[in-house]
């Protein structure tokens, strides 16, 4: 290793816009590599070249382990227990590195101290390949900042895995799986793609594209409505059917501007502009609102809803729809109800308003009851606040007291005593350490809201939940039948123990 060495760094750097630093490192992974096939395709070997004097040092590495330490490999690893007599204050996980003799002007390649003339040919080989790896690396930090991007480009290759399309004077792929169903790509077709990675270290184009990501459409109409692209209007939430159908969420920052009416276009010219580009996918803009209640009925416009059950602990809605427009908002094969429960970030479940009816009654009965029997208050009251939809103690406990006094018939005092009784009983229940709650909060997918409606229903211990079945569950309290579902698995799991337990 001589001086033209630094020479040659510094002119493949400066002609390929690199760091010389780059190239410096992957010529010393070249080297190593080629010097470790000289001694064992097991050995660790490293190599460090003298940045003023071109001069390479290759060293040997063995890395510390226990001496208990399974799969242990000679060639690599060292016991710790083997390195006392010659190092001194050495953990596991540490590195011994030793300076190898290495005579590289030898011409006796099979010679297992040094190398040859073959194995530095080989080493240019290695190294050039690293210096395109170093190039690569040094392009894509320059897209490092274009994630989510979109990137368009003339298709120059369609095979069964992916197709490469030529853009901004890089390849770029765009794999089967990211491409929307059904549509038809050929050489020569010129096609857009949304930036998801980028492909450092592997084989093969370097940037990786798709057409079937939830981003792919929010770009798509940042590049067509001018005013999401000048921050007017924001693109809170989408989500895809790719090919068939989307919803996207905006809100506009301008109180003169509709987002929906500047997205839609004149005559619908941008959204069409999209849905074009997007393999004819039906797209339906939902104003966005804060409240997930009120923007899951935006989502599921037209269709009217009645009403709305709602479980903040497990982020789920029951949504009471017309019997006339329920197969309107659940869609074909439940599309537009998954669309919008994405879009909304809940789980959505869609009833017909008989059954909703059925179930707030039920609801209502179930609070009535522990109100009631638990803190001792009149069937009016508990009535008025099931009403109000504070079902159980906890959420009486958590509401403040002007909600309460609001109620007809209700005052500040009244509200007072009533949340003091929650609290207490609440508390009461805590320091007494009820095995009854405690045995169901074990469970999982178990909460104190669950926990209580069951006590209240006589429901208090694992093995009469386990007796039962989804459809009894929900039918006896306020819960979502996935939710049931797991509790009651988490009841039976004891059966299962006990089988295993028994002799074969």
């Amino acid at each position: 290793m001589t001086q033209s060495i630094i020479t040659y760094i510094q002119a493949v750097a400066a002609e390929k816009g690199l760091n010389p630093e780059d190239v410096f490192s992957a010529l010393e992974l070249a080297l190593a590599t080629s010097t470790k096939k000289t001694f064992s395709e097991d050995i660790t070997i490293s190599c460090e070249i003298n940045r003023k004097t071109g001069e390479s040092t290759y060293y040997r590495v063995w890395t510390v382990v226990s001496d208990d330490y399974e799969d242990f490999n000679p060639d690599q690893e060292i016991r710790i227990s083997d390195t006392k007599k010659d190092y001194d204050n050495l953990s596991i996980g540490d590195d011994i590195i030793e300076e190898l003799n290495l005579d590289l002007s030898s011409d006796d390649g099979g010679a297992s101290s040094s190398v040859g003339r073959i194995e530095i040919e080989k080493a240019k080989q290695v190294m050039l390949k690293a210096v395109r790896d170093a190039e690569r690396a040094h392009i894509a930090r320059e897209y490092e900042s274009a994630i989510g991007d979109l990137f368009i480009g003339e298709v120059t290759h369609v095979s069964r895995a992916s197709i490469t399309l030529e853009t901004t004077g890089i390849q770029a792929e765009i794999p089967r799986s990211e491409l929307i169903p059904k549509e038809i790509i050929r050489k020569g077709d010129r096609i857009q793609g949304c930036l998801t990675h980028i492909n450092v270290e592997g084989r093969g184009p370097l940037l990786q594209l798709s057409r079937k990501n939830n981003s792919m459409l929010a770009t798509l109409f940042k590049q067509e409505v001018p005013e999401i692209s000048e921050g007017i209007i924001q693109i809170k939430a989408a989500a895809r059917d790719p090919g068939s159908r989307a919803k996207i969420a905006v809100k506009s920052n301008d109180a003169r501007i509709d987002p929906i009416g500047a997205c839609i276009g004149v005559k619908g010219s941008r959204v069409q502009a999209i849905s074009n580009e997007l393999h004819g996918e039906r797209i339906d803009i939902i104003k966005w609102d804060n409240d997930p209640a009120l923007l899951a009925v935006n989502a599921l416009s037209p269709a009217e809803v009645r009403s709305i059950d709602i479980n903040d602990e497990e982020r789920t809605m029951n949504i009471a729809i017309s019997t006339e427009m329920l197969s309107q908002a659940i869609g074909k094969s439940g599309q537009n109800i998954n669309l919008a429960s994405e879009l909304v970030g809940w789980k959505l479940k869609i009833i017909s308003n008989e059954q909703a009816n059925e179930l707030s009654k039920k609801m209502i009965d179930t609070a009535i009851n522990i109100f009631t029997n638990k803190i001792d208050v009149d069937e009016s009251v508990a009535t008025a606040l099931a009403n109000e939809n504070i079902k159980t103690i906890s959420e009486l406990a958590d509401t403040d007291i002007e909600t309460i006094a609001a109620i007809d018939g209700f005052d500040t005092e009244i509200a007072e005593e009533l949340i003091n009784r929650a609290k207490d009983y609440l508390l009461d229940l805590a320091l007494s350490g009820n095995d009854e709650i405690d045995a169901l909060m074990e469970l999982d997918g178990m909460t104190m809201t669950v926990a209580e409606q069951l006590i209240s229903t006589n429901i208090s211990n694992r093995d009469a939940l386990a007796d039962m079945s989804v459809d009894e569950l929900t039918e006896s309290i306020r819960i979502d039948a996935d939710q049931a579902a797991k509790i009651i698995l988490s009841a039976r799991a004891h059966w299962f123990e006990q089988d295993t337990d028994k002799p074969q």
